[in-house]
């Protein structure tokens, strides 16, 4: 594995008070811009079930996984799709961001808001070298700074622990997410600090905006590709912001989705 394109991309749920944003009304133009960023392995946020089986429908040159973040395991579902060509799944597994992670909507609580969140994790083998990458997509807390410093330190903990469990040496890991929250922030350093993943992403600016909100211009970007040599001897990238909107002023979604080319050495 030379290379790999990763794409974050929050959808926005299928909220019918979002006027000529309502989902129902941009779900086409949704897929033309992802297909147009033909990424090999796309995390999603915001997924919620009848969104999926449309995606799944109309995108059938991906496989989709991921679950419901409720306690139904239903809802808005982190799902991540990759391309059947390319890869196959060695395992696959929802965890919930809390301390009792196997249990379906729980939480830390600890200032969190009322909506569960949680992490779709798979091992992804390349068909071609058998080169294996592992895989966390996720969307943390939008209230609580304590919550999603927890989910940042979780999703590193749940990697070490996949990575000596896989058959083979991970040439990477990869975590894509809407995280709620700025670069330089307390979650951002555990996130990237003392052998932590690396930003695949940076600088790109303000990545939720709203559906167009001036307000928003000068935010800091809250959409992430990061990433982490295991086996690899080296990753570098460029990434770029995804999304468009029409002349009527229909959005994509109401983030620009973040696209990040990966470049690896080590590979076969």
């Amino acid at each position: 594995m030379k290379s790999l394109s990763i794409l974050s991309a929050n959808l926005r749920c299928d909220n019918p008070f979002d006027g000529i944003n309502a989902w129902s009304l941009r779900k086409e133009w949704q897929v033309e811009n992802l297909k147009k960023a033909n990424a090999d392995i796309i995390g999603f946020q915001e997924c919620m079930a009848h969104m999926r089986d449309y995606l799944e429908q109309e995108m059938p040159e991906y496989f989709f996984l991921g679950t419901g973040r409720d306690p139904n395991m239903r809802g808005e579902g982190m799902a991540v799709a990759y391309r059947k060509e390319r890869f196959y799944p060695l395992w696959m597994k929802t965890f919930w961001l809390s301390l009792t992670p196997n249990v379906p909507g729980s939480s830390y609580g600890l200032g969190q808001s009322a909506c569960p969140r949680c992490v779709t994790a798979v091992q992804l083998d390349e068909k071609v070298t058998g080169d294996t990458i592992l895989f966390y997509n996720t969307h943390t807390d939008h209230r609580g700074a304590v919550p999603r410093l927890l989910a940042a330190v979780q999703i590193r903990q749940q990697m070490a622990y996949d990575i000596p469990a896989c058959p083979a040496v991970p040439l990477a890991a990869f975590a894509t997410g809407d995280f709620n929250a700025y670069p330089g922030e307390d979650w951002y350093e555990a996130m990237t600090s003392k052998d932590g993943f690396q930003d695949a992403s940076p600088n790109l600016g303000m990545t939720y905006h709203g559906w167009g909100d001036p307000q928003f211009e000068k935010e800091p970007q809250i959409d992430f590709v990061f990433a982490k040599a295991i086996g690899a001897t080296g990753l570098s990238w460029k990434a770029t912001k995804i999304g468009a909107v029409t002349p009527e002023g229909q959005y994509t979604s109401d983030h620009w989705w973040v696209l990040s080319e990966i470049s690896i050495e080590g590979g076969k």
